[in-house]
């Protein structure tokens, strides 16, 4: 990996949306430079994949929620 690519990919991060907000606060960032990058990300709603809540299968929730609560009755 080129020295160029590793800082490009350590700026990003600075911009992952889990640590934005602790970026700002550790003064990593500023909040216009959050701005900036989102202006300049692409928009790739052509792209998207819509999904509606109806159309999910609904044996997968109960499954999931009848393990959990299993687990913690215990």
């Amino acid at each position: 990996m080129s020295l160029s690519l590793l800082h490009q990919s350590v700026e990003f991060k600075n911009f992952d949306t889990r640590l934005i907000e602790r970026n700002v606060e550790r003064g990593l960032i500023t909040r216009e430079q959050v701005k900036q990058f989102l202006n300049s990300l692409p928009d790739d709603t052509e792209q998207a994949h819509w999904v509606s809540v109806e159309s999910l299968d609904g044996d997968f929730f109960e499954t999931d929620f009848m393990s959990s609560e299993s687990r913690h009755s215990h």
